[in-house]
């Protein structure tokens, strides 16, 4: 797990809910995340700002924010392929999202 912990702490990794929203977030070395959701109502152009946690659990990290995936956890696994690093469901299918450190 710590293996894990080690390497998931300081990502930031972008990408668009399943609704479209585009969103980002950021893993802290205490366990908690930052989300930065953009709003899709009023006023627009507004970035929804919200903390969380992440915990690493067999070779993954999982994330949960109230507004991301309905309060549900996350827990993609993150690959690297040398320098370049991708996020998978737990399956290994490819998710739409763009992870850096």
């Amino acid at each position: 797990k710590s293996d894990v912990k080690d390497f998931a702490t300081g990502l930031t990794v972008t990408g668009r809910r399943q609704d479209d929203v585009p969103f980002k977030f950021h893993l802290n070395p205490d366990m908690t995340a930052d989300l930065e959701l953009d709003r899709t109502s009023e006023p627009n152009g507004v970035v929804y700002r919200e903390s969380g946690s992440w915990r690493a659990e067999n070779y993954r990290f999982c994330v949960r924010f109230q507004h991301f995936k309905h309060g549900q956890e996350a827990c993609p696994r993150i690959v690297k392929q040398g320098s370049k690093l991708y996020a998978t469901h737990p399956d290994g299918q490819p998710l739409n999202w763009t992870v850096t450190r």
